[in-house]
């Protein structure tokens, strides 16, 4: 790899970094957020993630439908992005109590709650009732922030 491509890099990344918020610089200094790398497709100089590229199909244009699965209870973008931030701000609670009173707060029903828990690949079972899955939300997210806290620390 030549040195101006590392340059290319860099600068890639440093923009994106000079355009978080405060919140989520502290974020990814805490370990709560990461950067990672997805495969893309190189179109008019910029680099998109493929799923939001339109799919030609025979000629014509056919876009990818933008429905979730029923399953996982989200039915828009909107939805997966305002859950996406709910699995954020419950990432960056410190304490149980918080995200236990946070999750009770936020109206979330339970295809969503469940929806939360696929994305942070905690395991729900398919009967659980609502208190259950908040109850396993806190421990997979913040208990075992607080279990790495306390294994590195001590």
């Amino acid at each position: 790899m030549e040195i101006l491509d590392i340059l290319k890099v860099n600068k890639l990344v440093f923009e994106y970094i000079l355009n978080l918020d405060d919140v989520e610089l502290n974020q990814l200094l805490n370990g709560v957020k990461v950067l990672s790398l997805k495969d893309g497709q190189v179109i008019k100089d910029k680099l998109t993630d493929k799923k939001r590229i339109n799919k030609k199909v025979k000629g014509r244009e056919q876009k990818l439908s933008k429905r979730k699965s029923k399953a996982s209870g989200i039915k828009n973008d909107s939805d997966d992005e305002r859950l996406e931030e709910v699995l954020i701000k419950l990432n960056s609670v410190i304490t149980k109590e918080e995200a236990h009173e946070y999750l009770k707060e936020s109206g979330l029903k339970v295809d969503e709650l469940k929806a939360i828990a696929k994305k942070a690949e905690i395991f729900i079972k398919s009967r659980s009732k609502k208190d259950e899955i908040i109850d396993k939300l806190v421990q997979g997210t913040v208990g075992v922030k607080i279990k790495m806290k306390i294994l590195t620390e001590g």
